[in-house]
């Protein structure tokens, strides 16, 4: 949704499911740098720099950039934070760069011929042992707007020995 203050990218409070993740980070004492792909108003970026991650938000628009960087100032995170005008399929990080990244609605904006792109910058910046954490909308989705885990969250982890995903 895009309604200003609820969800989606225009608003800075952070999805309750996202919240849960973060504490789940916590709890494994799983630090460093993170990545918030697709991070509109940086609702997700900015919590995670108020739990000492060093985070990194992209998003294609130049208007959620803005917002995300006067909503980081706002929340006193902008040292933490850095936030650019970017794409998704060519990620400006250098290899192994990140511990954790996140994309919280911006899978589901591209292409499927280009989900290979998509994951290929993924794994090229996210460090072995990273963890990726997807939440995308679905033809079966059936909390829109309603921003709810239904059932127990399944974290993928990026293990040792090799990257493991799903689409």
């Amino acid at each position: 949704s895009d309604k200003f203050g609820r969800s989606g990218w225009r608003t800075i409070v952070p999805a309750p499911d996202f919240v849960q993740f973060v504490d789940w980070l916590k709890s494994e004492a799983i630090s460093g740098r993170a990545l918030d792909i697709g991070c509109g108003a940086g609702r997700h970026s900015i919590l995670l720099a108020q739990n000492n991650y060093n985070t990194y938000g992209i998003d294609f628009a130049k208007s959620a950039i803005k917002l995300a960087e006067t909503s980081a100032k706002s929340a006193n995170s902008e040292n933490s934070t850095s936030f650019r005008v970017g794409n998704a399929l060519a990620l400006p990080y250098d290899k192994d760069y990140i511990n954790i990244t996140n994309d919280d609605g911006c899978l589901h904006h591209i292409e499927p011929t280009d989900w290979s792109l998509y994951l290929n910058n993924i794994t090229r910046v996210i460090k072995r042992g990273g963890i990726l954490r997807i939440k995308e909308f679905s033809k079966n989705c059936t909390y829109f707007d309603q921003n709810t885990s239904v059932g127990s969250p399944q974290w993928v982890w990026l293990c040792s020995s090799g990257y493991t995903y799903f689409f």
